[in-house]
């Protein structure tokens, strides 16, 4: 379905309509638009007029897609090829009584039976190591024209590839596909869609990506020992910052081996869990590799004046306080073990922390000052991003598969795993579900992260290099790649049209 300027503003609606089964969990602190969202999308009809305009949701209020209730492929196999390191984000083998277990297993189920179809998995290596090689799987059946994979899954980086490689359909112009639903991160969709042309698309409801969010987790001993406050007011009223989080663990350093040497057996106020989560910083300060143009093109912006300024504090904060431990493996036994008063991670580490006995509580992304308008975060790489390649079996079931495999998410998926497991049964307290929705409400997607891996070297890593090195120069690294960098995407984009 094409991605039109009319077809936004019911994406719009849409996207409204998507926080109104959160509402009664939000409270009435939530400092959201939950309450607005479910006063339209809850209220009941005055007239049939007004029933019959609404759109269709299930019986706990989330919207339905529009697949035909009589579509039925008739038992047709769907070969799905996926990256079996990120198997949980997006299967389950059986039933185990685990809700989110359990809601991924239903969700095929439920898809083969609406769609008639059979959903048979293929898992191989595709990780970092081996997103080449999965890459060149997908390539080179395609290339032999041996219709081996309908559906493909993949660590996020390696689908763009494909497309860059002109290995994949245009999911915009698929029958079933409809990328204006709120299954689909908008930001995403407006970012990855280039020349009308849509590849690959992450979802907005897998636990692939909800899991993937990073953010800043606190020791609640030991920030309640410093005096450190209600940090989730500090949160709601928009006033957690670099300069704020610097100011709260100024002197929490203790040197607890008595060495007198700082080592990771000491405490700190902050650790970063690693490399690639500095990038959160960045975008956590309203920070992007690319913009879209008013032409529509993507264009680099890591040459912004903003961009040093950026540079200029986040390498003191970083790298010159000995309040916070430099990057390093031994971080998260580190948070664990009580030796840090924050933590820089993704939501996935609740799955370890439920068995570590630790009371944490969670804030969103420091913003870069308190002149920034809302929180942003990125969108941590090992997230499951989908496409379809040209020549499989049978591509209009495989775009309508796709469509009830994201639909089944945000119905499915998403109540289990973000309002259930996450925000309920493996919360700390109850506050952390306002603070997660503020988190996910702040996830940025752009063309530059999302085509990292077609550029010569992933841009963000020029920028992760002045941090680690807390080199200062960022103007003379941009300078000595600015050429190289535009020509290449230049030439990615011209590869993406034809």
């Amino acid at each position: 379905m094409k991605h039109t300027p009319a077809i936004r503003v019911l994406a719009a609606l849409a996207a409204l309509l998507m926080t109104a089964p959160l509402a009664a969990c939000a409270g009435d602190n939530a400092g959201t638009t939950d309450t607005t969202a479910s006063a339209v999308t809850t209220a009941a009809p005055t007239s049939n007029e007004q029933a019959e305009t609404q759109p269709p949701v299930d019986e706990n209020g989330f919207l339905l897609d529009n697949l035909p209730a009589d579509l039925s492929y008739g038992g047709a196999t769907l070969t799905v090829l996926a990256d079996e390191g990120q198997k949980k984000q997006y299967f389950a083998e059986d039933l185990t009584g685990d809700i989110v277990n359990d809601a991924l297993y239903e969700r095929e189920r439920t898809v083969e039976e609406r769609l008639g179809v059979n959903l048979e998995w293929n898992f191989i290596k595709g990780a970092w190591a081996n997103r080449d090689s999965f890459a060149q799987t997908v390539e080179q059946s395609v290339q032999a024209g041996s219709q081996d994979y309908d559906l493909v899954v993949a660590y996020n980086l390696t689908p763009p590839v494909l497309a860059v490689k002109g290995v994949l359909e245009n999911l915009n112009d698929m029958k079933y596909i409809e990328v204006d639903q709120p299954w689909w991160p908008q930001t995403y969709v407006e970012q990855a869609l280039y020349d009308d042309k849509l590849y690959c698309l992450a979802e907005s409801s897998s636990r692939g990506v909800l899991r993937n969010m990073p953010a800043v987790f606190y020791n609640k001993e030991l920030t309640e020992q410093y005096g450190m406050n209600d940090l989730l007011q500090v949160a709601l009223d928009g006033d957690w910052t670099l300069d704020k989080l610097g100011e709260l663990i100024k002197g929490t350093y203790r040197d607890l081996n008595g060495n007198n040497t700082v080592d990771a057996e000491d405490q700190f106020g902050l650790s970063v869990g690693a490399v690639a989560w500095l990038d959160a910083f960045f975008y956590g300060s309203g920070l992007t590799i690319t913009k879209v143009n008013e032409q529509g093109n993507p264009e680099l912006t890591l040459g912004d004046e903003k961009v040093q300024t950026y540079i200029d504090k986040i390498l003191p904060f970083l790298n010159e306080s000995p309040d916070v431990y430099p990057l390093d493996a031994k971080q998260y036994q580190m948070f664990k073990s009580g030796r840090a008063v924050f933590y820089v991670s993704t939501i996935a580490i609740t799955d370890q922390l439920r068995d570590v006995d630790i009371n944490y509580g969670v804030m969103p992304m420091p913003k870069f000052d308190a002149n920034q308008e809302a929180y942003h975060t990125t969108m941590s790489n090992t997230h499951d991003v989908w496409c379809i390649p040209i020549n499989g079996k049978n591509t209009e079931a495989a775009g309508a598969a796709l469509e009830a495999l994201a639909s089944g998410s945000y119905r499915q998926v998403y109540p289990a795993y973000y309002e259930t497991a996450l925000k309920v049964k493996y919360a700390p307290d109850d506050q952390i579900a306002q603070v997660y929705d503020m988190i996910r409400a702040g996830v940025m997607f752009d063309f530059g992260y999302i085509y990292s891996n077609c550029f010569d070297r992933m841009p963000a890593l020029y920028v992760r290099d002045c941090v680690q090195k807390n080199d200062p120069n960022w103007s003379s690294v941009w300078a000595a790649q600015k050429d190289s960098m535009t020509l290449k995407l230049d030439e990615i984009l011209k590869a993406l049209a034809d």
